[in-house]
């Protein structure tokens, strides 16, 4: 049997603990945030539109 997610970890403090994630200050930490991103296909920006 398994359960979700949501009733396993019921808090940030929780998923903080058992994962053992920490806050992160570095700017460059997501280097997909400083480059630059190629541009859609059509399908893709299609898909986009529709969500």
């Amino acid at each position: 049997m398994s359960i979700a997610i949501t009733e396993a970890i019921t808090t940030i403090a929780e998923a903080e603990r058992r994962f053992q994630l920490s806050r992160m200050e570095d700017e460059a930490f997501f280097l997909e945030w400083q480059t630059r991103c190629p541009n859609l296909s059509n399908p893709e920006q299609t898909g986009i539109n529709e969500l």
